[in-house]
């Protein structure tokens, strides 16, 4: 989640929100890897022409929305098991 931050953190910074505005990734020294890569695929990141990107406000807080719903959704998994396994020992 860090380095997601971070790079969301870089594109909102620069106010990189449409594709009047869109920048490179290298300007901030972001490597295309495969967290940048997902985050395109999630539409959070738009690419327009020459490699430029911009970052997609309403896709990003879908994003955020579903990140926020896998954590919840882990942790009562946890809790879950938790409580199975005190049950269990009795």
């Amino acid at each position: 989640a860090g380095k997601i931050n971070r790079i969301i953190r870089k594109f909102e910074q620069a106010g990189a929100f449409s594709e009047k505005t869109a920048r490179r990734p290298e300007e901030f020294r972001i490597r295309k890897s495969l967290i940048f890569r997902r985050l395109i695929n999630q539409h959070v990141l738009v690419e327009v022409s020459l490699q430029r990107y911009y970052l997609h406000r309403e896709n990003l807080a879908v994003y955020i929305a579903n990140r926020r719903k896998r954590a919840i959704i882990a942790f009562l998994f946890i809790i879950t098991l938790f409580v199975i396994t005190i049950l269990i020992s009795g």
